[in-house]
């Protein structure tokens, strides 16, 4: 769920809301006070990746929004900032070398099937995920974990690998949604499509490609949450028609808008918009290891070719930064004095020179009106520096699959808010021949960022981390197996009836605090 496709709309033009005070994660453009009843339909902008709601599936920023209705997970992230906050687990602390970590969990948490929540069923979760024959997606973080033990009914122990300051980062999600027991033992590998969580709302009924819809869970631990009756998560990839759907009242939240349909928004009473200025971004990537971009000549001249300026004014409106490499300008993580390419045909062209011989690739997108405007875009800046661009065409989902299974030549694709470089760019930029990561989906492998990696994971003074990720910087910088397109500043757009909607990270919601006025 880190990497999401952009359909393209991943988080580009796209999602969340910025919250506005109160409440555990922010209010959204609240109106009066809470009110129980009444249900929420979200437009997502795909089915369900893996066809599955298991943990063991969850990838995209669809099956995180569904997940956050039927699981809790581990640690939550809330308020404005992204901080962590306690959730299943109250608190939790690390060894001095940082490779034991104790979590407290919260007593009296019962699952949807009434099977108690305790540190054997946290620890039943985690060995699903770290056993690489269930090939989690969330195989990339728990393989990183050597043992995971209960010492009593609400502690459990979690032994690393290696030392990892930020750890607690990633049981926001994925391998962090706790499925109950009793239901994995009863469905065993048809478990994803019934799945039973701690969470606010409990499955009712599921049409693969259509709708998931839950209803409250009269029981959850966190009371006085939920309000609402019911929630509909609708899939529709389109994003005319998942517009139209939010004007005719088929949905209440258009969960990931364009910038043109933030412009038509905020000109129309009815609807309100919400708005997140995260740090995630939005890129073209390459396979390193297979022709023609295994040559850094051919990316050079790419990214040289890539005019960042006219990507976000002619689609985005002027509404996200253009990107000037891994770090946004204003991120305590940014060193100054590192030159990343920027756009300049004549130096597009000396690479193409360096490269030897025509440059000629496939790149993949998403086959939605969006992306198809990002693919010829791009295509045509491409075509003025001599290259020729096959626009690839696929469905989200195919799209997912092709990066992980490294099946393309460049194709487009997205990050969401990262919070600690770690959470996101460790299992991103270290090398494959380190067996520590499955989603370096561009096999980008240097020793000098694979030691930077680690020294920074391995400690917790901020000037030491911010020198290892000055060798990433510069190291991306020239070998540019990444193009930055631009960071996310993501909108989201209401119904006006709809109250206290959480600020959404990375594209996921949350729909436990919200309610619908009169």
């Amino acid at each position: 769920m880190r990497s999401r496709v952009l359909g393209i709309l991943v988080t580009a033009a796209l999602v969340v809301v910025a919250a506005c005070g109160g409440g555990p994660s922010g209010q959204q453009n609240v109106t009066g006070q809470p009110k129980s009843g009444g249900s929420v339909a979200f437009g997502l902008r795909s089915d369900l990746s893996g066809a599955s709601l298991d943990p063991l599936r969850l990838f995209s920023d669809s099956d995180g929004s569904v997940a956050y209705g039927i699981y809790d997970p581990l640690l939550n992230r809330l308020g404005n900032k992204g901080d962590l906050s306690p959730w299943l687990a109250d608190s939790w602390e690390p060894s001095s070398d940082l490779k034991t970590w104790t979590f407290h969990l919260h007593k009296g948490i019962t699952f949807q099937d009434g099977t108690p929540f305790n540190a054997e069923a946290v620890v039943l979760n985690f060995q699903r995920h770290m056993d690489p024959r269930n090939k989690s997606l969330s195989l990339g973080n728990a393989s990183l974990i050597d043992t995971v033990s209960a010492t009593d009914d609400s502690t459990f122990v979690a032994k690393l690998k290696t030392p990892w300051v930020d750890f607690p980062q990633t049981l926001t999600a994925g391998y962090a949604f706790i499925a109950s027991p009793a239901a994995i033992k009863q469905y065993g590998d048809d478990y994803g499509k019934h799945p039973v969580g701690t969470g606010p709302f409990a499955l009712k009924d599921w049409v693969p490609g259509d709708h998931v819809t839950a209803t409250k869970n009269k029981n959850y631990w966190k009371q006085p949450y939920p309000y609402l009756d019911s929630v509909t998560w609708r899939f529709i990839p389109d994003q005319d028609s998942k517009y139209a759907a939010l004007k005719a009242g088929q949905i209440d939240v258009l969960q990931v808008a364009t910038a043109d349909q933030v412009v038509k928004a905020e000109k129309d009473s009815k609807l309100k918009v919400s708005k997140y200025e995260g740090n995630g971004g939005t890129f073209v990537m390459f396979n390193t290891q297979a022709p023609p971009f295994n040559d850094p000549n051919a990316r050079l001249a790419l990214s040289y070719a890539t005019n960042r300026q006219e990507i976000t004014h002619q689609i985005g409106r002027d509404r996200y930064p253009p990107a000037v490499g891994i770090f946004p300008p204003g991120s305590d993580w940014f060193s100054t004095g590192i030159t990343e390419p920027k756009f300049d045909l004549d130096k597009a062209k000396q690479y193409l020179q360096a490269y030897g011989k025509p440059l000629s690739f496939k790149f993949n997108i998403v086959t939605d009106p969006i992306t198809r405007q990002y693919g010829q875009v791009l295509q045509a800046q491409w075509q003025k520096a001599g290259m020729n661009v096959e626009l690839n065409q696929m469905d989200q989902p195919t799209l997912i699959g092709a990066a992980l299974g490294h099946q393309f030549q460049a194709q487009i694709f997205q990050y969401g808010d990262w919070f600690d470089p770690d959470y996101q760019f460790f299992t991103t930029w270290i090398s494959p021949s380190t067996r520590l990561t499955v989603t370096n989906y561009t096999l980008y492998s240097n020793t000098a960022v694979d030691a930077a990696l680690i020294k920074a994971r391995a400690t917790s003074d901020a000037s030491t981390r911010k020198q290892a990720y000055a060798v990433l910087q510069q190291a991306l910088a020239q070998d540019q197996p990444y193009v930055w397109l631009h960071y996310n500043t993501s909108y989201m757009i209401l119904n006006s009836k709809v109250q206290n909607l959480p600020t959404i990270y990375s594209s996921v919601s949350k729909p436990f605090q919200m309610w619908v006025s009169s």
